[in-house]
């Protein structure tokens, strides 16, 4: 309810807005382009970038323009155009993935005249640490961001979504799965507790902001701050531990050379300010991001401020050091905050809820470059993390009590982690390192829930205290956890690199020892075909911070395992289409039991509501195919493709209710809540020239599993009584989930700077996707009837933003 309660709001607030927001960037964006002002007064870039040796043209290359604002990618034929350029000296940097960037300086630009740059880039060594050799693997952004298979930072930076965020942008690869309420995605059926989050080798163990909305809304980690993504969505090596289903590493940005920024946005949902610049002749570099959402601010224009006050921050900063010629050091701090609070005021019922969240962490880093083939990664770090909720809920006219929550949790985490590469020949290449951590949890939980019976009189009906359920648990675990990993990367044959290595992790608190082999083969076909192929053991311990007290629970479990088989082969034609098909097929074994709730799933307080079941499974299973396509074809139209078919099955052996007492022997295969056995995703863009882009994002995925309700009487002491019936465990299936999405981006080149502006319009065909039923019993004259009122996910949203970028 609170989260709808904040799209209706914000969509009011914006839809006031946009058309006048509109109508002045379109006629300013005209006025700018009149021929008899930008046509006299601006000159071009123009060029072929080709392979070295061999002359042929580099489809897709990266140009970008370093001293000013702009860029653009080759077409088929390996030529490029940038327009509308001021007239002035330029520098260009050029790059490919697989060959060596080139920097063109001192490129003189005049009115009305191309400058002419051609460039031919030369092919780097085929070394092994360049060698992808798991399946299931996306960069994104960065330079190797100009491949076909990933994503680069325009079109991150572009897609329509919502808040700019980078998770909900990485969400549309295939093989993920998500919601409009939740950034946090699943990735191939697991949920995102199996994703290990990193943030320049430091783990983020909360990445979100908003938990209690539908586990997060927005990343704390800001796009402005990322230069690129490592996304692995299985088969993993061995130097990523303790997670079951993907590993999400960000890499921050590094500023470029002899340039100081500062970058300044604003939307309808945050402003955020970057800095970056180098000192000390470049041997040093800083990079600072700070952000504040303000929703509270526009519900408080609203008059909705006293029904909920949703507040979120974050700031990051790092500040890196060059130490000689061989060591690089960094230090780093990440920090956000969250407050939200909630109050409802219904006919027949007044809940509410406050919860605060708090992320702190520091680490610092050293790169080492012991020998050119030795290289080693140090991390020292330290991280806190704590959340309180207090709510309580109310019913009857807001007259009886129906629960109330304490929860106050707190975790600390030190770590030291170490990293080495040794590439000991040009067909071998070693991998080990280290990691230790000390840890420590604080619990203090506190839960009351009211039963009550009712009493009849001819007059009225009243109710009294049958039974108070109180929940108390003040506990205080703290642990060490160790891993350890040693892989091998070999040439079999000049076509065939596989890469064997093996982990082990130990874990105090919940006394785990595991050992976990992994394996990964490629072999590649030429430079356009590869088939791919991973397996591997996959081990996640139970963290620290993860009892799930609410429920009365207070013990460790051991850990839960997944073994990956997992299957690639990849294309890319001449023409620019980038072909791709996988298969994979994922075994969970040694689960733990799973707190679920069949019907309330937006409730902020999951653990006292009536539909809570506790399923114990024996083992899981996912398995799938995905097929990707992305096309870049002339630079102006680009499109690409996901499409998903995958199968999420549990065998269930029991099921406990929520009053403890009454458990279900299931003994049988049901589908997992997760299940989503079709998805599919289409994105185009359209860029005319350098200073527009359209794009276009439609989804469509199968409807989610839920838990259907009916009501059922009885009749005593010649008294007609009504009850909850419950339907099969995530036996029904809501409708088709259908969105398409629109985005308009315009650029304005100023003096030292630029003007990025955005209008975007979620779900533009206002397509009304069924997320939830409320269920009301009405009396009538022959009995009860139980009406089933129909909740949507957002529907027609508009959003507008801008970001002034300058040279300081």
């Amino acid at each position: 309810m609170a989260t709808l309660r904040i799209a209706r709001t914000v969509r009011f607030f914006i839809s006031s807005l946009v058309s006048s927001l509109l109508l002045v960037v379109l006629v300013f964006g005209q006025q700018k382009d009149k021929p008899h002002t930008a046509a006299r007064t601006s000159g071009s870039i123009c060029g072929t970038v080709t392979a070295a040796g061999s002359q042929k043209p580099l489809a897709g290359a990266n140009i970008l323009l370093t001293n000013r604002f702009g860029g653009t990618s080759t077409d088929t034929s390996g030529t490029f155009q940038i327009k509308r350029l001021s007239p002035g000296t330029y520098s260009v940097k050029i790059s490919f993935v697989g060959y060596e960037s080139k920097q063109v300086d001192e490129i003189s630009v005049v009115s009305g005249q191309p400058a002419t740059v051609d460039v031919m880039l030369i092919e780097k060594p085929a070394t092994l640490k360049g060698i992808t050799v798991t399946p299931g693997r996306f960069t994104i952004m960065g330079e190797e961001a100009t491949t076909s298979q990933t994503l680069t930072r325009r079109e991150i930076e572009t897609l329509p979504q919502l808040g700019d965020d980078l998770y909900r942008a990485v969400q549309r690869l295939p093989g993920m799965a998500s919601d409009d309420f939740s950034t946090k995605f699943r990735v191939r059926g697991g949920e995102y507790d199996e994703v290990l989050a990193t943030l320049d080798g430091l783990q983020i163990y909360e990445p979100f902001h908003l938990k209690d909305i539908k586990g997060g809304a927005m990343s704390i980690v800001d796009v402005s701050s990322v230069e690129g993504i490592d996304l692995m969505t299985g088969g993993f090596t061995a130097e990523y531990g303790d997670r079951m289903s993907a590993v999400f590493n960000i890499r921050s940005k590094q500023p470029a050379p002899d340039h100081n920024r500062l970058s300044l946005s604003a939307s309808f949902l945050n402003t955020r300010l970057t800095s970056e610049g180098t000192f000390n002749d470049n041997r040093g570099s800083w990079l600072a991001s700070v952000r504040r959402g303000y929703i509270d601010l526009v519900l408080k224009i609203m008059g909705e401020s006293d029904l909920i006050r949703p507040t979120y921050y974050d700031l990051f900063g790092k500040v890196q050091y060059k130490l000689g010629s061989r060591h690089v050091f960094s230090t780093s701090v990440l920090h956000a905050g969250d407050y939200l609070k909630v109050f409802e005021d219904e006919e027949n019922s007044a809940d509410s809820m406050e919860a605060s969240w708090s992320n702190s962490y520091a680490w610092m880093t050293l790169h080492s470059e012991l020998h050119p083939r030795l290289l080693a990664r140090t991390i020292a770090s330290a991280g806190k993390v704590t959340h309180d909720r207090w709510g309580q809920g109310l019913w009857g006219d807001a007259r009886y009590l129906d629960s109330r929550t304490n929860d106050k949790q707190k975790f600390t985490a030190l770590g030291f982690k170490s990293d080495v590469e040794w590439e000991l020949s040009d067909g071998q290449l070693f991998k080990l390192g280290g990691e230790l951590q000390s840890l420590d949890a604080e619990y203090d939980y506190f839960s009351e829930i009211w039963d009550y019976s009712s009493r009849w009189t001819p007059d009225s009906t009243y109710y009294v205290v049958e039974d108070i359920d109180s929940t108390i648990v003040n506990i205080n675990p703290s642990g060490e956890k160790f891993g350890a990993y040693l892989s091998s990367r070999t040439r079999l044959a000049k076509p065939l690199t596989a890469e064997v290595g093996v982990r082990y992790d130990h874990c105090s608190y919940t006394e785990d020892d595991n050992l976990s082999p992994r394996v990964s083969l490629v072999c590649n076909f030429g430079e356009r075909t590869s088939l791919k192929l991973g397996w591997g053991h996959f081990y996640q311990t139970q963290r620290i911070d993860e009892i799930s007290v609410g429920d009365g629970d207070t013990q460790f479990y051991p850990a839960e395992r997944a073994e990956h088989r997992v299957l690639g082969f990849e294309h890319a034609l001449e023409s620019g289409l980038h072909f791709r098909v996988e298969a994979y097929y994922k075994k969970y074994t040694d689960l733990r039991p799973e707190f679920r709730n069949t019907q309330l799933l937006m409730s902020p307080f999951p653990e006292v509501e009536y539909d809570r079941v506790l399923v114990y499974r024996s083992e899981a299973t996912s398995k799938g195919l995905e097929l990707y396509f992305k096309k870049i074809s002339d630079g102006k139209i680009n499109w690409w493709l996901s499409y998903a078919c995958a199968k999420i099955v549990d065998d269930v052996h029991m099921v406990l209710f929520a009053d403890d007492i009454l458990g279900a022997a299931i003994n049988r295969y049901m589908l997992n809540p997760a299940d989503q056995r079709h998805t599919l995703y289409l994105d185009v863009s359209y860029t005319p020239n350098a200073n527009w882009q359209f794009n276009l994002a439609a989804q469509m995925h199968s409807g989610a599993l839920y838990t259907d309700f009916s009501i059922r009487t009885v009749v005593l002491n010649n008294r007609v009584y009504w009850y909850w019936q419950s339907g099969e465990l995530w036996g029904s299936q809501h409708e088709t989930f259908s969105r398409v999405d629109l985005r308009m981006n315009r650029y304005f080149n100023v003096s030292r700077g630029r003007f990025a502006l955005y209008a975007e319009v979620l779900n533009v065909l206002n397509r009304k996707n069924v997320r939830d039923y409320e269920y009301q019993v009405h009396r009538t004259p022959t009995g009860y009837q139980l009406i089933a009122e129909p909740e949507h996910w957002f529907g027609l949203m508009p959003s507008l933003g801008v970001t002034y970028t300058c040279d300081l």
